[in-house]
């Protein structure tokens, strides 16, 4: 009879394991797909200090919407 119930005992645990490892393979798997389709896209940072002149627009623009004056040039 307790051979019966150890067979029975470790099928059970060997069920379970099994069941286990599937679903660590499937978030595996998820996993793997979400990283293969989701990158992040970068670009160059660019230079602000090469020479770059506002236009009039844009000084008009930001002097009347972010509160300081843009056309100081640092002083």
């Amino acid at each position: 009879m307790s051979n019966i119930s150890h067979e029975y005992n470790r099928m059970k645990s060997q069920q379970e394991l099994d069941l286990k490892n599937k679903q660590q393979d499937n978030k595996n798997i998820q996993f793997q797909h979400l990283s293969k389709h989701t990158t992040t896209n970068h670009s160059s940072i660019p230079n602000m200090d090469s020479g770059y002149e506002p236009t009039d627009e844009e000084i008009h623009y930001r002097r009347y919407t972010g509160g300081r004056p843009v056309d100081t040039n640092g002083k």
